[in-house]
């Protein structure tokens, strides 16, 4: 720009040729460039220069005089400010007006210039100023950094309170937003956490009960919270508090004040960490971050918080740190700042070495002058030396002590302003204390303090790390810490000091004690006068849990000024005033005096201005929790995923890779399609969605044809009062809408009065729902809802320890199903508890696998005969304990052996139309004990027996009572029941006469079939029929039923941790096995019968295994490693794949990016 600017003065200057350039007649043409001219003699280069030059002294002189002038404004408006602050502070308006108009500004350079202050219009007037004139010098309610010169304005309420005659606003309780937490007062300030930020509000002057609103404002905006407010009692513009600015919890320092308001007359730096309209001041680094900042002494100099204990020597549990703030604005209360302390030291260090000198001086001459000291000259050279060395590392050490004040100061651009602050911290030297509070006494400063940190949140906690009240008081009793409330064993905590007047002081704490019985009660504020003594006794000061509907103190706050105690109970906050305060505790002085009556606690009318962007409704990334995978109509494969409470479904995609070549995954006409399955559009956070479980379907099933997938569902039900748990049964192929929202109203079906919602197959607001006790669902274990492979029955375990059975509806529509509550025990008395059962369907969904701990605590498997499916409804039958309780067995898996594998090879071409049940229970079990050696420096004396998680595989096998005649056939051919060994010799002749058997059987049947016209080859396929197992006799009292387990001898014991499947073509194993690095697969690959050889193959994997499972159908085997989640048919050919797929790039589903739709308002409700 400036270079163009120039072009055209010098092409201006080129047409007054006849005056300027005295060049020829005819004016040059202008340059179409810049700088682009017709001449280039040597009188035009020159003007260039020239013009040049000028230009730039222009701009410089300009620079300069303005730079001279700013600095000339800033020193007059220092000079008048201070006199409009001294004007006012004489209570004369007058002068104040006149001093602010006589703001001018004159220089020497430039002329007078008048600097008149901006105006600003009567109408904009937030704190009423313009018209009450009297505030500007009333300082009656004044507050040391006070945001608001004084109490702050009523700002407006839309559509929440009402208006009196008087014109002044009432609060109906709909103002009152948020949850007040973590309460703070100094002279009627209040400071209190509400959506994770600090907001501050200011009490009335008066205490009187007021339904007037009390607006607070914002003090902290983070991405994480700010907590644990805590103002100085002294200066009370310096306000304390923990945040997570920085990802961890640290201490933080904010001053309240404005750079005018703090007195600061001269040039400072704004925006320095600290300083008075500056950002908070980081305070502490503490690795891993602390845990809460508990409070300022009494002098306002240091900060207690507590942190866990970093050193090395002490136990790693939480204690007590105090922060100094050595130097600043804290040092303000005794007038002395750093500098004058430097002076100071470094005036007694010169002292010091001038003494020293003559001292030394001295001592030479004596020597010269005394030959009988010569053979103390050595002795003394040397003390001489040392002294020196030391006083030049004392000079070198205040120099660097001195350059680090310095730099700190320089770092905040706060030089020479006494407001920068350096934390020295210490420990306070008490274990396991939490809480704490200093007060001083005639001789010494004491802290009374909480020790133990109660563990859970249980009310009424009676145990050994109940919190108790303890007083400790350096150099008195024996230097030991006190006890102070030894004679209650229920929760004391949360100490505070309150002054009661006259030198009497008390100290408050928070107890669940009672009046009348020693047994705990409601939490409430207890106090007790100072010093206690064996005779002092506690009295109550509130009684909150009657006035609140049973809803306990949870944290106060003592205003160290105005005497009054601020109370926060459940998400309000309530006051009580001085005179209050001192009434309830008159008992405490004056027993003969009868107990007045107590007034009732004022709650607070705050009111919240905030955009309550936690309540918005957002996008987050879904992780997630739950998987599960089913067969589409489509042939292809798909899975159900939960996770934050909502379902969708996504594809398998059979190349990842493709995924990012094209938007319509490799060579499909269409995209792969991910939708949500539960909560629709409008719904998010109506429901909950706790567990889904697809469930399967047989060919006989009409909904089947029509390509209909059901899963049943364990959500939150909305119509319920309290959102009690409910089962449903919905549709999850990509033709449905999407349950629990706004779509659902056009469907037809079960949707509940218009609502959108489906109706419940069993629970919620129906006769089913709510507790056990009346006879519901109750609450159920989301993780222990199991579907049986054919689709027909489902068992849950609730937190009242049942189990309980269903049957399953073919359809959404309603039918009637059959509800049972398993026994309680087996037939051995062995109790079954749900809160820790394991459950495991037999493939025909008769039989049910139940992992529980016995009496001595020993996981057993017992088997539930729930009769058969083909019936519609649940007879229950025996309850057969499976294995003994000397050792754990776990982990159960239903299958087949590997000569159930051939006989039903052998089978295949028969007209056989079910499936043949299980033949074979496998388990892990420790009962083969291996005691590892580990080393140690005792030797042969190191303490045995260790164990290191070592089981085996066991195998019960299930004999039938009945069976069909085709298996009798081929069981009467292959009549070891056992491969290996003399078996391969003996049967292997047998089965090549049952081949050729077995040939003549099949033309024979293919020839009845084309006699026939039908085709057998297409046959519906019914339930797997499940024989009859024999369990023997019913009283087995010798476990003769368990004893036919036995462990397969091929297969070495190790670290295994869950059978996760046995492929459904292959007698191979799929197993979960723990190293040193982590989890991992391993297939143990079975021999063909009449082998007994198996071989151990770990699946290659880049990382750990994160999950392991099958669909709820077990013809997929799900894996989730480094978040990628694969899924493979439980077939040998899906094993290849996997083995081979080392990049895990094959059959991947693809779940990634999905992202949830989350209404908080709804959620909260939940």
């Amino acid at each position: 720009m400036y270079h163009y600017v120039l072009s055209l003065l010098v092409n201006n200057l080129q047409r007054k040729d006849d005056v300027i350039l005295c060049t020829h007649s005819r004016p040059e043409p202008i340059p179409e460039y810049p700088f682009q001219t017709s001449s280039n003699t040597p009188l035009t280069k020159a003007w260039i220069v020239i013009i040049l030059s000028l230009l730039f002294c222009t701009v410089f002189y300009y620079k300069l005089s303005k730079f001279q002038s700013r600095k000339d404004k800033v020193e007059a408006l220092s000079a008048e400010n201070e006199k409009l602050k001294s004007s006012i502070a004489d209570g004369t308006a007058a002068a104040a007006a006149a001093a602010a108009a006589s703001q001018t500004v004159t220089s020497s350079s430039t002329g007078d210039v008048r600097i008149a202050p901006r105006e600003i219009p009567q109408s904009f007037d937030p704190l009423n100023l313009n018209h009450n004139q009297q505030l500007l010098t009333d300082h009656t309610n004044d507050w040391f950094g006070a945001p608001f010169v004084a109490y702050p304005p009523k700002l407006p309420i839309v559509n929440t309170v009402d208006k009196d005659p008087n014109g002044s606003t009432k609060d109906n309780g709909y103002s009152r937003l948020g949850y007040f937490q973590y309460p703070t007062i100094v002279n009627r300030t209040i400071v209190f956490s509400s959506e994770g930020d600090l907001y501050l509000t200011r009490l009335p002057q008066d205490d009187t009960e007021s339904n007037d609103i009390m607006p607070a404002m914002k003090l902290t905006t983070t991405v994480g919270n700010a907590i644990h407010p805590k103002l100085n009692p002294q200066l009370s513009y310096l306000l304390a508090y923990s945040a997570t600015y920085t990802g961890v919890r640290e201490v933080y320092l904010m001053d309240l004040r404005g750079a005018s308001s703090a007195g600061i007359s001269q040039v400072v730096v704004t925006g320095a960490p600290g300083t008075p309209g500056g950002p908070a001041l980081r305070l502490t680094y503490t690795p891993g971050g602390i845990i809460s900042v508990i409070g300022w002494d009494e002098e306002g100099k240091s900060i207690l918080y507590s942190a866990r204990s970093m050193d090395a020597n002490a136990l790693p549990d939480v204690r007590l740190f105090r922060l100094w703030l050595s130097s600043g604005s804290v040092d303000e209360v005794n007038d002395m700042s750093t500098e004058q302390t430097e002076t100071e030291t470094v005036k007694n260090n010169d002292d010091a070495a001038t003494a020293s000198s003559k001292s030394k001086s001295g001592k030479d001459s004596d020597v010269h002058n005394n030959p009988q000291n010569t053979e103390l000259d050595d002795q003394d050279q040397d003390n001489e030396a040392r002294k020196r060395e030391l006083k030049k590392k004392e000079r070198l050490q205040r120099h660097l002590d001195k350059l680090s004040v310095l730099s700190e100061q320089a770092r905040r651009n706060s030089l020479g302003s006494k407001t920068s602050v350096r934390p020295i911290i210490e420990p306070v030297p008490l274990a396991q204390a939490t809480e704490g509070v200093y007060h001083t006494n005639e001789s010494t400063e004491c802290i009374y303090f909480t020790r133990f940190k109660q563990s859970s949140s249980t009310k009424r906690y009676v145990g050994g790390s109940a919190e108790s009240l303890w007083v400790y008081c350096p150099g008195e009793n024996d230097d030991l810490a006190v006890h102070l409330t030894s004679n209650y064993n229920g929760t004391s905590k949360s100490p505070s000091i309150y002054s009661y007047g006259d030198a009497q002081d008390v100290l408050l704490f928070m107890s669940d004690r009672s009046e009348l019985r020693s047994t705990p009660s409601t939490m409430n504020l207890w106090a007790m006068a100072l010093p206690v003594t064996e005779a002092s006794f506690p009295i109550r000061i509130t009684d909150v849990a009657c006035k609140n509907n049973g809803i306990d103190l949870s944290e106060y706050s003592i205003d160290p000024i105005a005497d009054g105690v601020i109370l926060r109970i459940g998400a309000d906050l309530q006051y009580i005033p001085e005179r209050e305060v001192k009434k309830r505790l008159s008992p405490l002085f004056n027993t003969s005096k009868e107990q007045e009556k107590w007034n009732d606690i004022v709650t607070l009318p705050i009111g919240v201005y905030s955009d309550f962007s936690s309540m918005q409704r957002r996008t987050i990334p879904v992780t997630p929790e739950q998987f599960d995978a089913f067969e589409t109509s489509f042939d292809s494969i798909s899975v159900l995923l939960t996770g934050r409470g909502q379902t969708f479904v996504a594809p398998v995609v059979a190349d990842i890779k493709l995924l990012q070549q094209t938007a319509y995954g490799g060579a499909t006409n269409m995209p792969y399609r991910r939708y949500k399955v539960a909560p629709g559009a409008g719904g998010e956070g109506l429901t909950r969605i706790l567990t889904v479980r697809h469930v399967p379907q047989t060919r006989t099933t009409t909904s089947i044809d029509s390509g209909e997938r059901l899963a049943l569902v364990l959500a939150t039900d909305p119509l319920s009062p309290t959102g009690e748990h409910a089962f449903y049964l919905i549709r999850i192929d990509n033709e449905a809408s999407p349950s629990f929202g706004f779509a659902s109203l056009f469907e037809n079906g079960n949707s509940v009065n218009d609502t959108g919602l489906p109706s419940p197959i069993l629970g919620g607001h129906l006769d089913s729902g709510g507790s056990t006790k009346q006879g519901g669902l109750g609450s159920v274990y989301q993780d222990s809802v199991t579907v049986s492979p054919c689709g027909s029955r489902a068992v849950w375990s609730d937190t009242d320890g049942r189990v309980v059975a269903i049957t399953l509806p073919k359809t959404t529509v309603s039918e009637d199903i059959d509800v049972v509550v398993l026994p309680r025990e087996n037939e051995m008395k062995e109790p079954i508890n749900g809160d820790e059962a394991q459950f495991a369907f037999s493939p025909g969904g008769r039989y049910l696998a139940v992992v529980h701990p016995a009496q001595n605590q020993f996981l057993i498997i017992s088997i539930f005969d729930l009769g058969p499916p083909s019936f519609g409804s649940i007879q229950l039958g025996r309850t057969v304990q499976a294995t003994p309780d000397r050792f754990n067995s776990f982990s159960p898996v239903w299958g087949k052996t590997p000569k159930d594998f051939t006989a039903e090879k052998f089978t295949q071409g028969l007209n056989v139309t079910s499936k043949t049940s299980a033949t074979a229970l496998y388990f892990l079990s420790d009962r083969d004990i291996k005691m590892s050696e580990p080393n140690s420096p005792w030797g042969t004396r190191s303490p045995q027996p260790h164990f290191d998680g070592h089981s085996s595989i066991f195998v019960l096998p299930l004999h039938s009572l009945e069976g069909s005649s085709e298996l009798k056939l081929v069981n009467s051919y292959i009549k070891a029941s056992y491969g290996g060994g003399g078996a391969s010799e003996v049967t292997m002749k047998r089965i090549k006469e049952l081949e050729m058997l077995l040939e003549t059987m099949k033309s024979q049947v293919e020839d009845e079939v084309l006699d026939s016209g039908h085709n057998t080859t297409n046959a519906p396929i019914e339930f797997v029929e499940e024989a009859l197992i024999d369990f023997g006799d019913k009283v087995d009292t010798e476990l003769l039923f368990a004893r036919k387990a036995y462990k397969i001898g091929t297969i070495p014991g190790g670290r295994f941790t869950k059978i996760v499947c046995q492929l459904s073509d292959d007698p191979s194993l799929v197993v979960i096995k723990k190293d040193d690095e982590g989890e991992y697969l391993e297939i143990i690959e079975t021999a063909d019968y009449p082998s007994d050889e198996t071989k151990g193959v770990r699946i290659p994997t880049k990382g750990s295994i994160e999950y392991a499972g099958t669909s709820t159908d077990k013809k997929y085997l799900l894996v989730m490693i480094a978040e990628k989640l694969k899924i493979i048919p439980t077939t040998a050919t899906g094993i290849e794949s996997i083995i081979k797929d080392t990049d895990m790039i094959k059959n991947i589903a693809h779940w990634t990016g999905i992202h949830l739709n989350v209404w908080p308002f709804l959620e909260f409700q939940q």
